[in-house]
């Protein structure tokens, strides 16, 4: 069995994926309701890809 490959994204390719602004993706860090975020560190966000897109499923419905 092989496991899937994790991509993982900035929060500028987060935010050019899913075509929102960074601004955005801060701001649902903040208050919730945004795709789900790794922090790397203090200061290093980074977004699963499948994260993203399970997101933009959920947020369409």
């Amino acid at each position: 069995m092989s496991v899937p490959e994790q991509v993982f994204l900035t929060e500028a390719e987060a935010a050019q994926y899913l075509g929102v602004s960074r601004s955005f993706l801060r701001k649902a860090r903040c208050y919730g309701g945004g795709p789900r975020y790794c922090r790397l560190g203090k200061r290093a966000i980074r977004y699963r890809k499948q994260d993203l897109e399970a997101w933009a499923e959920e947020s369409v419905a």
